[in-house]
């Protein structure tokens, strides 16, 4: 689905220590705390716009029999009108990311409050999946949660940002690390902004006076 929708389907892929590659990393310390906050009690585990749920899959981790299950979902949330912009900009010196996040209410939303998280990813992660028993390739797996707020915006216009950094470890391959940036209301974790970008991707403000560079 990502390479038929690269534009409009944004996904992260959460691994647990028994269902990854011997000796990998992905396993990471917030993967409890996000199955909790969607109250994952299967695996495999989708969740569309961060409201609606599957749970299961087919044999030996062969996913194209679910393409067809998976587009109707995607179709019906993406006729919906996000109601927050989230702009995100930033760059990589030497070792070290930095980025900040704008998250602005638009004409869309009926405000309130909202919870902004940050992550860390890679894509096209090759390994052996022994829950699996298979070679195969993972997208955009999670490698940090890097940030998480709170925020309530009231009025169209409103903006509240989140600024950070962190560094890339030796067995991440940068061309293929990147951020995403998802805004849910916390009423009911409907996804009601979202960006992503790879880090080559991403606009720099190196003087950090708020004009981005061409």
């Amino acid at each position: 689905m990502h390479d038929d929708y690269p534009e409009t389907l944004y996904s992260l892929a959460w691994h647990s220590a028994s269902y990854s590659p011997g000796g990998s990393t992905l396993p990471i310390p917030e993967y409890s705390s996000r199955a909790s906050y969607y109250g994952v009690g299967g695996i495999p585990h989708t969740q569309w716009q961060g409201v609606e749920e599957t749970v299961g899959g087919y044999p030996n981790g062969n996913w194209t029999p679910m393409y067809n299950s998976f587009v109707p979902i995607y179709n019906t949330y993406i006729v919906d009108a996000l109601g927050y912009d989230v702009l995100l900009y930033g760059g990589v010196v030497n070792t070290t990311v930095n980025y900040t996040a704008e998250i602005t209410r638009n004409d869309n939303s009926s405000g309130g409050s909202i919870n902004v998280t940050v992550f860390a990813w890679e894509d096209h992660i090759e390994g052996y999946w022994s829950g699996a028993s298979l070679n195969g390739e993972t997208r955009f797996a999670v490698r940090d949660q890097l940030a998480a707020e709170t925020f309530t915006i009231n009025s169209v216009g409103e903006s509240e940002t989140i600024t950070g950094s962190f560094e890339l470890l030796a067995n991440w391959a940068q061309e293929n690390v990147g951020i995403t940036v998802i805004a849910q209301q916390s009423s009911d974790k409907l996804v009601v902004g979202v960006t992503q970008s790879g880090l080559d991707g991403l606009v720099i403000d190196s003087d950090e006076d708020g004009v981005l560079n061409h």
